[in-house]
């Protein structure tokens, strides 16, 4: 049971915020409505694993043991999903200071009337769906210890799913049936050289696949209400597929520290995204499948040992992206949600004499593209990046109790959303600003207590 209102005043001046609504008797999710909804969901599991010992067990050296594991799982899941909502409409043109009540004296049942304003229904075809699916999948993956230098392990995962979905059209209410059978063959292969305790080289590939979720595949149109807009699934869309490629070295100068460096490579088949797109004359979000994409780049992470009781991490990424659309390869176009680089840094403090714990914790990410644009109505937007600290204090009083402080985002930067107007896939100068808000430091105290 959602109730929300919007409100607004002329910029620049210092009128009374006017509650908005809808002048017609249309109503509208964004103004002065109230959902609500009901999922029931019966979810049924099994699984079965069996592991064994290939030729005899190395007992001096467990790591030398060859192992054999075979396994099944079986999944099986049904919602029901229904919905129903009304705004609250002004077609008699009501405003001044009916408008510019306080939402207690707004929202009374006095102000209600087919003279005043009034509450119409907006519920339609798509808010309501059925959906299914069932997965059934079986593995055998096998640990192979060449030496004491090189182990390798392999496996596969034949993974047959079934996802289904039955709604109606917004509208015309014909019906919407989706049903996507899909058998996936997903392999593996991860190989790994001790060159001695300290140095280590491992290489991986993989198989995976990405489903969409049901709300994803649902036509059915809901409120955002973190970002303020309206969302809606897409029947048509296809499971993504991602072929994975790691090389990675580590070295371990000491016990709990470690310097690695990686590079990666990831492939997508019909990777999903978060797509623009024009829902009568406002703009809402939904998901749609590219052709194809890549997402490679390099890792690097160190962990130090600045004293016996103080830790520093920092590990960060380089990646370029790019995507396939239509058949045409964009060379301008990064994969929605894939950041140029992600950088992480962190110290730890621990005195477990004095019962003393604190860390403090530091994240960037680069500009990404938050939601796809269709480059002729609209360009795509960008995320921008803003620094996050975290800080964390944890104090023992006495063996069964402890204080703990945590500050989260502690510079409490704008989340801030550009859109590329200039479509030149970067933020400059010339683009607008298609959202930008605080979400505002979070902040807790608390005290445990170990009975």
């Amino acid at each position: 049971d959602f109730r929300r209102f919007t409100s607004s005043r002329e910029a620049g001046t210092n009128k009374s915020f006017g509650i908005n609504l809808q002048q017609f008797e249309s109503p509208t999710l964004q103004q002065a409505a109230r959902f609500y909804s009901i999922m029931d969901e019966i979810v049924g599991t099994a699984t079965v694993n069996v592991e064994r010992i290939l030729g005899d067990k190395n007992e001096d050296n467990d790591d030398l043991t060859k192992k054999l594991k075979i396994g099944t799982y079986i999944e099986n899941k049904d919602r029901l999903f229904e919905a129903r909502w009304f705004g609250i409409v002004n077609p008699n043109r009501l405003g001044g200071e009916f408008l510019t009540q306080s939402p207690e004296s707004f929202f009374q049942n006095n102000n209600l009337g087919s003279n005043k304003v009034f509450y119409s229904e907006g519920t339609n075809f798509d808010d309501k769906y059925a959906a299914q699916n069932l997965m059934a999948a079986t593995y055998i993956n096998a640990y192979l210890p060449f030496n004491e230098h090189f182990t390798a392990t392999l496996g596969v995962r034949a993974e047959y799913n079934r996802q289904q979905l039955q709604s109606r059209r917004r509208g015309s209410g014909s019906a919407i049936n989706v049903d996507n059978p899909v058998l996936n063959t997903l392999p593996s292969a991860n190989f790994s050289y001790k060159l001695n305790e300290k140095h280590i080289i491992r290489t991986a590939f993989s198989t995976t696949v990405n489903r969409p979720e049901f709300r994803e595949l649902a036509p059915f149109t809901y409120y955002d209400f973190n970002f303020d807009v309206a969302r809606r699934g897409n029947e048509n869309l296809k499971n993504a597929t991602i072929y994975n490629y790691d090389l990675r070295y580590d070295f371990y100068p000491s016990s709990g520290e470690i310097i690695s460096l990686g590079v990666f490579n990831k492939q997508f088949v019909n990777p999903i995204e978060a797509a623009l797109f024009y829902n009568g004359s406002t703009v809402a979000f939904t998901v749609e499948n590219s052709k194809s994409a890549y997402s490679r780049g390099i890792e690097f992470e160190i962990r130090k040992e600045l004293s016996p009781r103080l830790t520093a991490l920092f590990n960060a990424s380089v990646i370029g992206s790019n995507v396939k659309v239509a058949g045409i390869n964009d060379q301008n176009r990064y994969l929605q949600g894939q950041s140029p680089y992600l950088i992480n840094a962190g110290l730890f403090y621990a005195d477990d004499k004095k019962g003393l714990q604190a860390n403090v914790l530091y994240n960037v990410i680069g500009p990404r593209i938050f939601v796809i644009g269709d480059n002729v109505l609209s360009a795509n937007v960008f995320e921008v990046p803003r620094n996050v600290i975290d800080l964390n204090l944890t104090k023992a009083i006495s063996k069964r109790l402890e204080a703990k402080i945590s500050l989260q985002d502690v510079l409490n930067q704008p989340f801030k959303l550009i859109q590329d107007t200039d479509r030149n896939n970067k933020i400059s100068a010339d683009d607008g600003i298609y959202q930008s808000f605080k979400r505002g430091s979070y902040s807790t105290i608390g005290l445990n207590y170990k009975f």
